[in-house]
């Protein structure tokens, strides 16, 4: 906990379109990249979604924005991973750790697009 003399003192905004003091911009980003969640963030400081954001993308350190970076499959990749499965080769989990996937939504999303289109083609 800090004490009163610890604590940082940031210029309050002057307007609400005023700017704010750079030394906050800073401490909230790095705070975020610490992993505060944004929500709480917005919260505690009384910023708008937009603020922030656009604070994570002018000021957040490369590592935090290539970890931002989704990463992208080609069609032939997604049926690769869906034939796999199928074919009992692997299950989805395995599927989704051996190619770095994030959640198995996304998996089973590809599953049903590509039955559709099985069915569309017969």
């Amino acid at each position: 906990m800090q004490t009163k003399s610890q604590q940082e003192n940031y210029f309050d905004r002057s307007s609400k379109n005023g700017r704010y003091d750079k030394r906050l911009i800073l401490k909230t980003v790095k705070e975020v990249e610490e992993g505060l969640p944004r929500k709480e963030a917005n919260r505690i400081y009384g910023l708008g979604k937009s603020s922030l954001a656009s604070w994570m993308q002018r000021y957040g350190s490369e590592h935090y924005h290539q970890n931002l970076k989704r990463k992208s499959y080609t069609n032939l990749q997604k049926r690769t991973i869906v034939t796999g499965i199928e074919q009992g080769r692997m299950t989805i989990k395995e599927a989704q750790i051996a190619y770095g996937i994030k959640t198995e939504k996304t998996i089973r999303t590809w599953l049903l697009r590509f039955k559709k289109e099985k069915v569309n083609l017969l």
